[in-house]
């Protein structure tokens, strides 16, 4: 996700679910993708994984400066009910996670 704010572009990561599309709750993980915006996403209710890949995330240049980076990463997270659970309690149970599948897939950058 991307957050706007007056003084910059702010390149997040969040994760937010849904039931009716109407009422938000953040999710949490023990591991997550790097910050990005300009991604996709696939969602397989079958299979219970959701994909996310490629993007743009900041990164600095030479001088210091932020500049975009193109990313041609694959991350999945196979979605079980007892996820659901941990992720939406506050308790010190292991939260999900999600699996790097290749840091360089093979689309260009």
């Amino acid at each position: 996700g991307v957050s706007n704010s007056s003084a910059s572009l702010l390149v997040l990561n969040d994760v937010w679910e849904t039931v009716d599309g109407k009422n938000w709750v953040q999710r949490s993980f023990t591991k997550i993708w790097p910050p990005r915006t300009n991604f996709g996403a696939v969602c397989s209710h079958h299979d219970r994984k959701v994909f996310v890949f490629g993007g743009e995330t900041e990164a600095l240049d030479e001088r210091g400066e932020r500049v975009a980076s193109l990313l041609n990463d694959v991350w999945l997270w196979q979605f079980s009910s007892s996820d659901a659970r941990r992720a939406q309690s506050s308790s010190s149970e292991p939260k999900p996670t999600w699996i790097e599948l290749t840091s360089s897939a093979p689309w260009e950058k």
